[in-house]
């Protein structure tokens, strides 16, 4: 096993896909995300490792799912087949 370990399974090259509408989150935005943040806070010299923006991409895939399936709660409590913004973000307040 490398040092990838279980997260081999989650990424294919340098993309993370989705399972189900093969979405995905580029290990480049990723890395763009985490560099911008870093030059925000004064840390202009900060390097992001692969493993690092790897990681991050499975946070935010982790995330969204999850806000996904709230949103989705919501939307069917009130009555819609349609997820609005209004549930993506009340869905986000309830984390």
């Amino acid at each position: 096993m490398n040092s990838r370990g279980h997260l081999e399974d989650l990424w294919e090259k340098e993309v993370i896909f989705m399972p189900r509408k093969k979405m995905m989150i580029s290990v480049g935005t990723c890395i763009k995300i985490m560099r911008q943040e870093a030059d925000i806070m004064e840390n202009d010299d900060i390097k992001v490792g692969d493993n690092a923006a790897e990681a991050m991409g499975k946070v935010l895939f982790e995330t969204a799912r999850e806000i996904t399936r709230k949103a989705a709660k919501l939307a069917k409590h009130a009555g819609r087949k349609t997820i609005k913004e209004e549930d993506v973000l009340l869905a986000v307040e309830m984390e």
